[in-house]
């Protein structure tokens, strides 16, 4: 039998052409790979602002809600003291009532007062 002969300028040409192939194809998926990371950073910077557009949305809905809940009574007064009046109920029944500590007088929670300061563990955040 007769073997089959290449002539080796063949075989260099096409191992060229192959190396040359796979550089070729490496520089592609190196761009691909790049191009995809451009577009993700883009994509997480849409996000970010996305995002914060619309908490600065949910801020600005709540901000005149809470300035309304704050009502200048000594309910929400730092300076009122609360106390149960044990001495005037019955066993299972416990009342409260409030002094104010800076004048020390009694007060009802609908009370007012020039000394007012918001006691801010009594507010609740949203």
């Amino acid at each position: 039998m007769q073997g089959f002969s290449i002539d080796n300028n063949l075989i260099h040409f096409l191992l060229v052409i192959m190396v040359v192939l796979l550089i070729v194809q490496a520089y592609v998926l190196l761009r691909i790979r790049n191009i995809l990371q451009a577009i993700s950073m883009n994509f997480d910077s849409v996000i970010y602002f996305w995002r914060k557009f619309i908490s600065s949305q949910e801020k600005s809905k709540k901000a005149p809600q809470t300035q309304q809940k704050v009502t200048k009574t000594c309910q929400f007064c730092k300076h009122r003291l609360a106390y149960i009046n044990t001495s005037k109920t019955r066993d299972d029944e416990e009342n409260f009532y409030h002094r104010c500590s800076l004048r020390n007088i009694d007060v009802s929670l609908r009370d007012s007062c020039t000394h007012f300061e918001q006691d801010t563990s009594s507010v609740e955040e949203d």
